[in-house]
């Protein structure tokens, strides 16, 4: 039992911190909102969810320049570039799939039931 929990308590903490890191922040909320208005079956969540974490990965480079400041170019050529979208992905896929969810379960909003 112990080394089922070894094998399966990192990719445990992966997929914990990406979820924390997506529902602590109100853009990435909005962003997952908006996401799953516009999805229409659940066939698309994993494209969906991929292209939710663009567009957060691109808000937060470009959100610099609103401020005054410098565009922000993510290193994507680095291994801790990829683990952190890996997560945003994850965390998106799972609030994504809780608000397309309620969408077509309990607010029976838009398409086909």
């Amino acid at each position: 039992m112990e080394s089922i929990m070894g094998f399966v308590r990192p990719a445990y903490d992966f997929v914990h911190a990406g979820f924390a890191d997506v529902k602590s922040q109100v853009m990435a909320l909005v962003i997952a909102l908006l996401a799953a208005i516009l999805m229409t079956s659940w066939g698309r969540l994993i494209f969906v969810a991929i292209g939710a974490a663009v567009v957060h990965v691109l808000v937060q480079a470009v959100m610099p320049l609103a401020q005054g400041g410098k565009l922000t170019i993510p290193d994507i050529m680095a291994m801790p570039f990829w683990s952190s979208f890996g997560g945003l992905a994850v965390g998106y896929l799972i609030l994504i799939a809780i608000f397309f969810f309620l969408k077509h379960n309990v607010f029976k909003v838009g398409g086909r039931h």
